[in-house]
C-alpha cells in the first residue's frame, strides 16, 4: 500500500506545482520520502526526483535543487527506470547550475542533454519542457 500512497502523493504534487503551490508539493514529497526511507521503491526513484527538483527549481531554491540532484544519484546509482525522467532531472540540475555559479562546463553538459532529447522523436515533449525551463 505504501508505493501507492507514494504514487499518489508524488501525483498531487504535479497537481500543486501546476496550481503554484510549490511550497507545498515539496512538503508532501520529502515527508513521503522520510517516513518510507526504509521501504524498496527504487524504481519511482526517478519519478519522485523530477517532481521534487521541479518544484525546488520552480521555488528558485537552487541549492536542494543541486541537493535534491544528489540524493537522486546517490539512491538510484545510475540505475533508472525510465531514461526520460532521468534525462530531465540532469537537465533541470544542469540549468540550476547555470544559474548558481554560470560555469561553461554545464553549458556543455546542457546541450548534450538537448541533443540526446532531439535524437528521439518520442521525447519531443521533454525537449520543450527543458527549453521552457
Amino acid at each position: 500500500g505504501y508505493i501507492r500512497y507514494i504514487n499518489f502523493c508524488n501525483i498531487y504534487s504535479i497537481y500543486l506545482i501546476l496550481a503554484n503551490k510549490e511550497v507545498l508539493a515539496i512538503k508532501t514529497l520529502e515527508k513521503a520520502l522520510h517516513e518510507y526511507q526504509q521501504k524498496s521503491f527504487k524504481k519511482s526513484y526517478d519519478e519522485i526526483f523530477v517532481v521534487l527538483i521541479m518544484a525546488y527549481y520552480q521555488a528558485s531554491d537552487f541549492d536542494n535543487v543541486i541537493e535534491s540532484f544528489q540524493r537522486y544519484k546517490k539512491l538510484t546509482k545510475s540505475n533508472v527506470s525510465i531514461v526520460e525522467n532521468d534525462l530531465i532531472i540532469k537537465a533541470i540540475y544542469y540549468i540550476a547550475q547555470i544559474k548558481d555559479n554560470n560555469r561553461n562546463q554545464y553549458h556543455l553538459k546542457l546541450e548534450g542533454i538537448i541533443k540526446e532529447l532531439e535524437k528521439d522523436p518520442n521525447m519531443k515533449g521533454d525537449l520543450e519542457l527543458v527549453k521552457r525551463i
